[in-house]
This record gives structure tokens, C-alpha cells and sequence, in this order.
């Protein structure tokens, strides 16, 4: 059970009416009905917006786990609630210092204007990073076997520090390119190719004024996962300037390789230098949850492995302009209030069914809004709840402001998964259509993606925008996302909820039953070792 402090248990008893009102006995009223009355408890100004870490975060948790207890979910972990290890920067305390040696000569820099630092995600006392070595340029630092590029092949970055540039050579798949230019999935391959450290390089020379004003915008700080994700091994932001003495100093015009990495032409090679990176900064801990439930499955070969339904709980609670007269709580009732709301709903209509052969995990997330980082633990830990996950469902943010016609499954032609959500989607009346907007990348900007870069295959299931839709959506995102008017105020069609959450749960079944495991299709980038079948 969550601890609340006593502020917390003093506003849980003040809502403690709406809480019972919003669950009418499971059985009371119709599914658009009840989702609206989970909408309206989870976004109302009592949950303070819902921000990670928050009394009004705990409240929704609570909420949602007692749903899940009366509905019939067993708990997944103690009590439901999985503790995710969170802790907060402060982003003035984070120092550092970069020494660079290039042919026997100090390259000198400047902090904050030819230099900046990410500390490790190791350090969350302030303890001091120091790692030593040589260098090591891995062009644009890219690993994508399915597409023929391996920026490591003929190096050894064993213990020394890794050089790459951000980007990635221009594919025609949109949502792949922006998993393999992402700097956490880059870090990640060095920290696993056994780097100590890594210098970054950004051939536009934009990237240490950006981290400088996104620092100064994070007033409170910005909140990180625990030991175990990213940024483990510290990391220097490096400037074009001092770049082209260290790449001149072993024969290499700058100007070239910048080119060649654009090409996807650019050979791996050790620099003649060294550099000695030290990294402090100073963090708090952050108390958070994950909410889980799960539905055993009945199959004996089959109930270890576990499809993951997920969606965020948190949202990015209030903030103060300072004036009184205006709104400061961003109650998130679309993001994602309702797409929490589906995922309980969905979750009771597949445990009254009675099991399906795979186990069923139902998880509402924290730290979405802060960089997926609920998504992140558990997709990492599911193991240590006792099960593999074979496939996960995510929901997140169902614009429900204009008429259902069709529905979209981000992800669903990479993976076997695609023909489940076709056949459920004509199941209950939708048609299924494709990726309206690729180039927005919704593939890899939800909670999902914490899991395809687990290696599981995934779908996010999101409203079509057929018709009205793609102008209702666009109008949500300028006048709505992230703003105080995400709220009950909403025309919000509960009615078309109820046609998602139907399509939730059977899609979620029909994974829960295939014969073979969910995989990913030939030459995909997202694609790892998957293991066993089941």
C-alpha cells in the first residue's frame, strides 16, 4: 500500500465520495458511463494534475489499484504498486570537467560554451565520475544490423571513450530513424560495447546551447530513473571548435568527416588522444509508482510469458504564472486520464472472460511525462515479476473530441501483431487504417517505445483521423495538449470510448491466444534476439 503523508490522506478522504461514486459497484451503469465517471474522479482538480511524484499522483494510484482489486486483477507486485526508483537533479549542481589531450597538446575549453556535462545516472548522492581513456570515433555511433550499419565493426571500445556525432544517415522509414539518431539508444550501444565514457559531437554546434536552456527552463530539476537506464556512463557534449583540433591532431579534417557521417560513408578509427571526464551532481529522490494488475493465464506452457497493457497515469500536474485568476492545474483528462481509464475498463471485461492462455499484465505508469521512465523500469524489470513479456499494448492520450471511424495501431507493420489488430478492429466495427503522420514519429514517443527497445514487439493504439479527425486532432494539439483546458470541459465522446475499450480487449486477447509468439518482421530495425517461443 502507498505511504501517503498526512496532506495526502487528508485530501483522500475529501474525495473519498467521488472515488466510490466514480466505480458504480462494477456492475453499475453502462461502459461509456463508467469510463466518463474514472475520467472525472482521475482529472479533477482534487488529483492536482496527477505530476510524478505528487500527493495527487498517489491519490490516482490508489484509485486505480483499489479498481483493480475490486475487478479481479491479482496483484502483479506488492500491493499493485511497484516502486520505481526516481530521483530529481538539481540542474545548478551539475559540474564537470573535461580534459582533452590531442598530439601531446591540452585542447583548451570552456564550460558552458565549448563544453557541457550529463552526469551518470549511477550518482544520485553527488558522488564524483571520473573515467579515463583513449579515444575512439565511432562516426555517428548508429548499430543497425538490419540495415547493414555497425558503426563499432573493426574497433575495440573497450575502456576507452567513444567520439560520435548526433544524427544518423537519412533512411526512408521515419520512426526508425528517430530510434537510431536517439542519444539514449546511442549511449546505450557504447555502454554495451564497454566504453567509459562518451564525447558527443553535434555538427551544427547547436547542442550546448540547447542543454544549456533546457537546464535553466527545468526550475526544479530534471527527474531521472535510478542506477540500471540511461546515461550510466558520463558524457561530455563536445563543441565543433575544440573538434577540429582534437580531429586535426590524428591527420582528420573535421569538414570531411562531418560529411562522410552525413554520407553514411564514415570509417571507425582511434583518435591520437585521450581525455579524463569527471562529472558530479547533486539529486533527491523522488517517491513513485507503477499501478499493476494482472490476470493469470491458463495455459501451463504458456502463463509465464505476459502481455503488457499499459498506459500513463501521471500528467504534468500545476504550475503557477502568478496570476490568480487564471487556471494553474493541468488536469489531464484526455492525456491520459482516459487512456487509463480504457485500460481498467479494458482489464475488467478480459478478467469477467475468465483468462486467456498468456498471462495479462495491466500497468498504469508513472513518469511518462517525464521521459518514459515508468515504462522504462518495468519494461526492464517484468522478468522479476515473474514473467517474459511477449507483446505490449499501449494507450495514450485518445483524442475523443470528434467521431471514431477508424482506427490506428502505431507499429503494427513491424510486427506479427499487425494482422491481430486488423482482425479485432473488424471485430468491432472499426476499419483499420495506417500511420496518418509519419512524420511525427508516434511510434517511438509514448511509453511503448520502452519496450521496443526491450526487443518486444508493441502497438499503440490510437483514434483514427479519417474524415474530421486528422483537423480535430491538430486543433486538440495547438489549443489543448499540456494546457490547463485538458479537462471535463472537453466534448468528449464517451460513447466512442467504450468502441476503444472494446477494441482493447480484444486485441489484447487475441495476443493473450496466438498460437506462435508475437514477432518482429524481417529486416526491422527494432528487432533483438527474442529468445524462446511461447
Amino acid at each position: 500500500m502507498i505511504q501517503l503523508t498526512k496532506p495526502a490522506l487528508g485530501l483522500l478522504a475529501s474525495v473519498s465520495l467521488i472515488a466510490c461514486a466514480s466505480v458504480p459497484g462494477l456492475g453499475g451503469g453502462s461502459l461509456d458511463e463508467r469510463l466518463e465517471a474514472h475520467v472525472a474522479t482521475m482529472a479533477s482538480d482534487e488529483f492536482g494534475g496527477r505530476d510524478t511524484g505528487s500527493e495527487g499522483y498517489d491519490l490516482a494510484a490508489d484509485y486505480v489499484a483499489g479498481f483493480m482489486r475490486e475487478a479481479g486483477l491479482e496483484p502483479a507486485a506488492p500491493d499493485y504498486f511497484q516502486t520505481v526508483p526516481l530521483y530529481r537533479t538539481d540542474p545548478q549542481s551539475i559540474q564537470g570537467e573535461l580534459t582533452l589531450q590531442a598530439g601531446g597538446e591540452t585542447i583548451e575549453l570552456t564550460p558552458g560554451e565549448t563544453v557541457a556535462f550529463y552526469p551518470g545516472s549511477d550518482m544520485p548522492d553527488g558522488s564524483e565520475t571520473l573515467v579515463s581513456g583513449d579515444l575512439v570515433f565511432v562516426g555517428d555511433g548508429v548499430v543497425a544490423p538490419a540495415l547493414g550499419m555497425d558503426a563499432y565493426e573493426g574497433v575495440d571500445v573497450r575502456g576507452k571513450i567513444v567520439v560520435f556525432f548526433s544524427g544518423t544517415p537519412k533512411i526512408e522509414d521515419n520512426p526508425a530513424a528517430v530510434h537510431l539518431r536517439r542519444f539514449d539508444v546511442k549511449l546505450a550501444e557504447a555502454e554495451k560495447r564497454g566504453a567509459a565514457g562518451v564525447i558527443y559531437l553535434d555538427a551544427s554546434d547547436r547542442a550546448i546551447g540547447q542543454y544549456a536552456r533546457y537546464l535553466g527552463r527545468a526550475s526544479e530539476g530534471p527527474i531521472s530513473i535510478g542506477a540500471g537506464f540511461d546515461r550510466q556512463v558520463p558524457t561530455a557534449l563536445l563543441g565543433m571548435e575544440p573538434a577540429k583540433e582534437l580531429f586535426a591532431a590524428s591527420g582528420r579534417d573535421l569538414d570531411e568527416v562531418v560529411e562522410q557521417v552525413k554520407a553514411g560513408t564514415a570509417q571507425s578509427f582511434a583518435l591520437d588522444a585521450s581525455a579524463a571526464i569527471s562529472v558530479t551532481a547533486e539529486a533527491a529522490p523522488v517517491k513513485a509508482y507503477n499501478v499493476i494488475g494482472k490476470i493469470e493465464g491458463t495455459d501451463p506452457s504458456l502463463r509465464g510469458k505476459a502481455v503488457v497493457v499499459t498506459a500513463h497515469l501521471d500528467h504534468v500536474g500545476t504550475r503557477d504564472d502568478g496570476d490568480p485568476e487564471t487556471d494553474d492545474i493541468y488536469n489531464g483528462a484526455l492525456d491520459n486520464a482516459t487512456g487509463t481509464a480504457i485500460i481498467m475498463e479494458a482489464a475488467r471485461m478480459l478478467a469477467k472472460e475468465g483468462g486467456h492462455k498468456r498471462t495479462i499484465i495491466v500497468a498504469a505508469l508513472t513518469g511518462e511525462e517525464k521521459g518514459l521512465l515508468g515504462a522504462a523500469h518495468l519494461a526492464r524489470n517484468v522478468q522479476e515479476l515473474g514473467y517474459e513479456p511477449v507483446a505490449n499494448v499501449n494507450i495514450d492520450m485518445p483524442v475523443l473530441t470528434y467521431p471514431v471511424r477508424d482506427m490506428i495501431a502505431f507499429g503494427a507493420k513491424y510486427s506479427t501483431l499487425g494482422p491481430v489488430f486488423d482482425a479485432a478492429a473488424g471485430e468491432v466495427g472499426l476499419r483499420a487504417t495506417p500511420d496518418p503522420v509519419p512524420e511525427m514519429s508516434l511510434f517511438v514517443r509514448s511509453d511503448h517505445y520502452r519496450f521496443v527497445q526491450e526487443g518486444i514487439p508493441s502497438l499503440f493504439l490510437f483514434n483514427g483521423m479519417e474524415g474530421e479527425g486528422l483537423e480535430g486532432f491538430q486543433a486538440f494539439m495547438a489549443t489543448h495538449y499540456h494546457k490547463p483546458s485538458d479537462d471535463m470541459s472537453l466534448p468528449i465522446n464517451w460513447e466512442d470510448g467504450a468502441k476503444f475499450t472494446e477494441l482493447t480487449a480484444e486485441i489484447v486477447g487475441r495476443i493473450a491466444d496466438m498460437d506462435e509468439r508475437p514477432r518482429w518482421n524481417e529486416g526491422v530495425v527494432f528487432a533483438k534476439d527474442e529468445g524462446p517461443r511461447g
